[in-house]
C-alpha cells in the first residue's frame, strides 16, 4: 500500500513499578517509499499526550528512525541490540534519551509495523513500549 492509508495504532507502555499503560487510535495516514526506505507518517493524538504532532517513521536496512515534530520534538532511533542516544525537546526542557529496540520490523504487504524497545528517559522514566501499526487502505 502507498499513498493515503488508514492506521490503527496500538501502543504498549510498561514503566518500572507502574501498571502497563494502553492506547489504540486510528488516523488517516500516509505510507511511501523514497531512497529506499519506508515510510509511514500521521499526526498524534490526545491519546498520546502529544496531539499536534506528527510522527514519521522510516524504515531502511533493518533500522527504524522515529522523527516527532511539533511540541515535542525527537528522533529516536531503533536498531535490534543497540543501544542508541538521543535528545528529547519539549516546552518543559530537554532531557536525555536512551533506546534499546529488541524488534523492529516492517512488512508493507502485510500491512503492519511493530517496534518493541526499551525507553529511558534520563532523571524522568524508564520503559518497556511496544508499538504496533496496522495499515489498511482508504476506503
Amino acid at each position: 500500500m502507498t499513498g493515503q492509508v488508514w492506521l490503527s495504532i496500538s501502543s504498549e507502555i510498561k514503566k518500572v513499578g507502574e501498571p502497563v499503560e494502553e492506547y489504540v487510535f486510528e488516523t488517516e495516514g500516509k505510507v511511501f517509499e523514497k531512497d529506499d526506505a519506508e515510510y509511514i507518517v500521521y499526526e498524534e493524538s490526545e491519546l498520546s499526550g502529544m496531539k499536534g504532532d506528527r510522527t514519521v517513521l522510516k524504515f531502511k536496512d533493518g533500522v527504524c528512525t522515529m522523527h516527532r515534530y511539533g511540541v515535542h520534538k525527537s528522533e529516536l532511533v531503533f536498531d535490534e541490540g543497540t543501544k542508541i542516544e538521543s535528545m528529547y525537546h519539549t516546552p518543559y526542557g530537554n532531557f536525555e534519551m536512551m533506546t534499546l529496540a529488541s524488534r523492529v520490523a516492517f512488512d508493507r504487504e502485510a500491512g503492519v509495523a511493530e517496534l518493541v524497545y526499551r525507553l529511558v528517559i534520563k532523571g524522568l522514566s524508564e520503559s518497556v513500549n511496544k508499538l504496533k501499526i496496522e495499515i489498511r487502505p482508504v476506503v
